[in-house]
């Protein structure tokens, strides 16, 4: 019997969502996670090009590779291309797909990013209208205290 932990260690979606935040975070996270994902020849497996979340996934990961990750270079160059490939109208993830490949997640500003993941989740059939309904709100909410602190600033410090 395998556990949900085993799944997950098993799953390109999983081990890449879970890499990326570690590293971010600046702590190491080893990137031999990633060789279960090699067939016998040492290549990243073909079959990875048919789980399109765990590709963008992967490729998100890779900006934090470090020089000498010789699977995560690979990685890049695989991902890359297999993106490219993806990038049409009829994949349902097209627009988080074409996102990616122009700006990498973490060199984004992280309210706009969320605003754009917001309006993407919004079209999936999976979206949960009342945590739509709660993150649409908090967002809304901080750009408004933005604004006013901003106007705040701009009158010399009067409120």
């Amino acid at each position: 019997m395998s556990s949900e932990s085993d799944d997950d260690n098993n799953d390109l979606y999983a081990i890449a969502l879970k890499f990326r935040p570690v590293r971010k975070q600046g702590y190491n996270m080893s990137c031999d996670v990633f060789n279960k994902f090699k067939d016998s020849q040492g290549n990243l497996k073909d079959s990875l090009v048919n789980g399109h979340r765990g590709m963008l996934s992967m490729y998100e990961a890779m900006d934090l590779r470090v020089h000498g990750e010789d699977i995560l270079d690979e990685a890049l160059a695989f991902t890359t291309a297999h993106l490219e490939s993806m990038v049409n109208p009829s994949s349902p993830l097209a627009a988080q797909i074409t996102h990616a490949l122009m700006q990498p997640i973490r060199k984004g500003i992280t309210r706009l990013e969320a605003r754009h993941h917001l309006s993407i989740y919004e079209e999936k059939a999976s979206c949960n209208k009342v945590l739509l309904s709660f993150a649409k709100l908090d967002f809304n909410l901080l750009q408004n205290n933005i604004k006013r602190n901003w106007a705040i600033l701009q009158s010399g410090g009067k409120n």
